[in-house]
């Protein structure tokens, strides 16, 4: 099978060929173990605050919950399950868009708190005024 046979074939309606399939696969787990790992050396890092340090984890763990849930449901689907399967790959993309954002806000907000006085230098003095 050469190349253009492959892409040949996933632009028709036939059925993915198997080298398409595993490669999604391997792509999908590829990307979760590098935000995985990159979540857990930012955990671990300590340049974040303590409560806040998980939340690339927990923007991780959502994303694979929602894509697990919706690979587990589309195996099933049958066609009265339109509504419901349409409906999980929009969510999918909210949670993927929504711990983006989430991550995008979370860094900004803490780089400006990071930024800004505390009440004891500006008590002490210490702090220069502009």
């Amino acid at each position: 099978m050469t190349i253009i046979d492959t892409t040949t074939a996933s632009f028709s309606n036939d059925p993915a060929p198997s080298a398409l399939v595993v490669f999604g696969y391997v792509d999908s787990f590829v990307r979760f173990a590098l935000a995985l790992v990159a979540a857990v050396q930012i955990a671990g890092a300590g340049a974040v605050p303590t409560p806040w340090n998980w939340v690339p984890a927990w923007v991780v763990g959502a994303a694979s919950t929602s894509w697990l849930f919706s690979a587990i449901v589309s195996v099933g689907a049958t066609e009265r399950c339109n509504i419901f399967t349409a409906f999980l790959p929009s969510m999918d993309g909210l949670v993927r868009v929504g711990g983006t954002v989430l991550l995008g806000v979370l860094a900004i907000v803490l780089a400006d708190r990071a930024c800004r006085p505390t009440a004891a230098l500006i008590r002490a003095g210490s702090w220069p005024e502009h």
